[in-house]
């Protein structure tokens, strides 16, 4: 009698604590059941609160986008890759992202900087590069900057780029805009001829020829040749040039054209160079 009381009671334990976890399971899928249309009510609120926002211009919204330093580029174009639209929140305009994508788009933008002032009026700064002179590159002129990248690329229609310096014997990368166009060794070897130039104040040069490393040649307007030998005294011959040729316009006239010869300058074993020059009637004889 003992044992079945015994096994009567184990039997209605197991039954209690069945119903217990259906009444746990039953209870959890009501709460699960409750969430999701709890959720699927909410959503189009949620969505309609996002679209107003979409629509209603932010309390702290951009008021007016302006550009400047630009000379180059239509400004619509450059506000509207910008990204920054009226309205938009000052606290979203993510100006290195900004900044970047510009340079990336306008090769002369060398640098750009983005302003925001305290009456939430935005200015796209653009500091523009200076082209440096053209290059012949895989049939087509290549504009390019003092760093050496492509600023922007036309067919080849005339002997020379118009307004641009000739670097003749350029050793080339790429021909596109936007790319490191010239090598290292031209870079720099073209880096210290304008630096020497602009040192002195001589502008008017028209090309510069460094197909021959060691017969390195200035045209300057077209008048008159530079003749420089190697780049090892570059800087002292530019200098001796911008001062002698005054001298020589002043004798042959302002019309003269010809060689003026520093050369020697750049050859040590000559102990006491000279600088001439040889006026074209006599190059041609």
């Amino acid at each position: 009698m003992r044992t079945n009381a015994s096994q009567h009671n184990r039997q209605a334990r197991s039954r209690k604590r069945a119903k217990a976890r259906l009444r746990l399971f039953l209870a959890l899928c009501a709460g699960s059941l409750v969430m999701f249309i709890s959720i699927l009510l909410l959503l189009p609120a949620a969505f309609g609160n996002q679209q107003d926002s979409e629509r209603k211009p932010s309390a702290i919204g951009v008021k007016s986008i302006t550009v400047s330093g630009n000379t180059r580029y239509d400004e619509e174009a450059i506000i509207g890759i910008s990204g920054i639209q009226l309205g938009q929140s000052v606290l979203s305009v993510n100006k290195n992202k900004v900044s970047k994508k510009l340079e990336k788009t306008f090769h002369y933008a060398e640098d750009v900087k983005i302003h925001i002032d305290w009456s939430r009026n935005v200015t796209i700064e653009i500091t523009e590069a200076v082209p440096m002179g053209a290059v012949y590159a895989e049939g087509n002129w290549v504009v390019v900057g003092h760093d050496g990248t492509g600023l922007e690329s036309a067919p080849i229609s005339t002997e020379r780029p118009l307004r641009q310096c000739y670097i003749k014997g350029a050793g080339t990368l790429s021909a596109q805009p936007g790319e490191q166009v010239l090598d290292d060794e031209t870079l720099t070897l073209v880096a210290e001829i304008f630096d020497a130039l602009q040192a002195v104040g001589m502008t008017d040069i028209s090309i510069i020829d460094i197909e021959n490393r060691n017969d390195i040649r200035l045209s300057w307007k077209n008048q008159i040749i530079l003749q420089l030998g190697n780049d090892s005294n570059l800087r002292f011959e530019i200098a001796a040039a911008a001062s002698t040729l005054p001298k020589v316009l002043e004798k042959h006239g302002e019309t003269a054209t010809g060689v003026l010869n520093l050369s020697q300058h750049s050859d040590p074993a000559i102990e006491s160079p000279a600088i001439f020059f040889t006026p074209s009637s006599l190059l041609e004889d």
